[in-house]
């Protein structure tokens, strides 16, 4: 049986380099990041030159993501995406730029966790990180309080807070994944400070025995108190499915 012109056109897009680039990292080290939460601060976070990457304590859902530009909930597959974390450090060859990042992580998922993969659009049922009363009471880090590299949260963008709320889904209990629709500029924000009130909130619920609407009204409650709302709404994206992947990487 033929595959459709468009599927093949498709599944080509998810492997096809633009013409000229590097498209591989030179040398790349992975480790299985600690399971020690004090030991996985340690080295968390993620660090982009132009002659290094730096992944600390990342899942592979976060390669995922970066690597196809896409939220976290775009991507559709076991588990263990958003449990199975490690420590990267891979060189970039001399020459080649941090825009070409992307593509080099495509090339090491398929190469060293044998990523295989289709994009497809889906309509999906999703909540609108909204701001009705304008600029809402988040969490801010002081210009210059960047934690050292590898060491700590950075601070991020409203979408990045808003894909930061989905990584915790099977704690927060939400029904949809959340995506930013604020017009909130702000790229210094406390993601830890922003999310952990919501984290509070959907597990004491869960300490009272609520179920998980009650779970998740809780959670869209101390969402209100940063003077946002997340208001359910449909949209057709791109989704990334994973058909297969390795949770642990093949040698060098």
């Amino acid at each position: 049986m033929k595959r459709p012109l468009v599927c093949l056109l498709a599944a080509l897009a998810l492997d096809s380099p633009a013409s000229g680039q590097s498209t591989a990292f030179e040398v790349v080290s992975i480790k299985p990041a600690p399971q020690n939460k004090r030991e996985l601060q340690q080295h968390l976070g993620t660090q982009i030159d132009p002659a290094m990457v730096d992944f600390g304590g990342v899942s592979l859902l976060m390669l995922l993501t970066r690597a196809y530009g896409l939220h976290s909930f775009q991507v559709v597959g076991e588990p263990e995406l958003n449990t199975t974390r490690f420590n990267i450090v891979a060189k970039l060859p001399t020459g080649s730029s941090t825009a070409q990042v992307p593509e080099m992580l495509k090339t090491m998922l398929r190469e060293r966790f044998r990523l295989e993969a289709r994009q497809e659009t889906r309509e999906l049922g999703i909540y609108a990180l909204t701001a009705p009363k304008g600029v809402p009471k988040i969490p801010l880090k002081p210009a210059g309080d960047d934690p050292a590299p590898g060491r700590g949260l950075p601070p991020g963008t409203m979408a990045q807070a808003a894909d930061f709320i989905n990584q915790y889904q099977y704690v927060l209990r939400l029904s949809r994944p959340v995506v930013d629709q604020t017009g909130v500029e702000a790229d210094h924000i406390d993601l830890a400070s922003f999310v952990q009130p919501l984290l509070d909130a959907a597990i004491a619920a869960q300490k009272d025995g609520a179920d998980p609407m009650a779970v998740e009204s809780a959670v869209l409650g101390a969402v209100q108190k940063f003077g946002l709302r997340l208001e359910p709404r449909k949209a057709s994206m791109t989704a990334l499915v994973i058909t297969h992947i390795e949770l642990t990487p093949t040698p060098e």
